[in-house]
């Protein structure tokens, strides 16, 4: 499989639970939109926010397909992280966002799900991007 090239482009690696047509719909919002779960947690700047669904049919709000899991990886805006920022990758579950993935700036732009999610309310769902210090800066003049 190849690698996500472009900003803002994700790789989905997903496990079937049957054969079949599927589709894969996905969105990137704004980190200022209303529709967004909320409970993202504070002292964290939003890099990128995505949503994806995977349907057996040609409409992105058609019949969700079965799915057993998916391993998604995302390039992130490099230009939206500092050195000093550690990353994290999120993912809303329903009720909460837990923490599904984690890294440092480190040159590729690239953060991945430690290990493949099961459906989250029968999607994909939703998934953030987001940073935070790392430790204590401190600014000596």
């Amino acid at each position: 499989m190849e690698t996500p090239s472009l900003v803002n482009s994700l790789k989905l690696e997903v496990t079937l639970s049957s054969s079949g047509s599927f589709y894969v719909y996905g969105e990137l919002y704004a980190p200022d939109r209303s529709d967004i779960p909320a409970g993202l947690p504070t002292g964290t700047k939003t890099v990128g926010i995505w949503r994806m669904r995977i349907t057996s049919s040609e409409s992105p709000d058609g019949t969700p397909k079965a799915f057993v899991s998916v391993l998604p990886t995302f390039r992130y805006d490099h230009t939206q992280v500092k050195v000093h920022e550690s990353l994290g990758l999120y993912r809303y579950n329903g009720r909460a966002w837990v923490k599904v993935g984690s890294g440092t700036p480190d040159g590729t732009s690239l953060i991945s799900a430690s290990a493949p999610l099961p459906p989250a309310d029968g999607e994909v769902g939703w998934f953030a991007v987001l940073t935070q210090p790392r430790g204590t800066l401190i600014s000596v003049q």
